[in-house]
């Protein structure tokens, strides 16, 4: 990004771009700790985990999967009163 152009930016844009670099930084540390992982398993490391590389990561995954198990719920929730509206 040119410096005229950085200058220009709302702090609100600002903000987003520090929020979109951390966020590729973050996907690029689990596939490398995925790629680690992977490796030790194959050496014989059957415990090996993504959390031994990048413990920080840890709580994003577990929020990560609460989430999918919400909307996992809602989708079966809806499916549910769409059949019962069949009957």
């Amino acid at each position: 990004m040119p410096a005229a152009e950085f200058w220009r930016l709302t702090p609100a844009q600002f903000f987003r771009m520090c929020e979109l670099a951390g966020e590729r930084i973050k996907r690029e540390d689990r596939r490398t700790g995925m790629l680690l992982t992977v490796i030790r398993r194959i050496l014989g490391d059957k415990k090996a985990e993504l959390w031994d590389f990048f413990p920080e990561h840890k709580d994003v995954v577990a929020d990560e999967k609460a989430r999918v198990a919400k909307v996992k719920a809602n989708m079966r929730a809806l499916v549910g009163l769409q059949k019962a509206g069949k009957k």
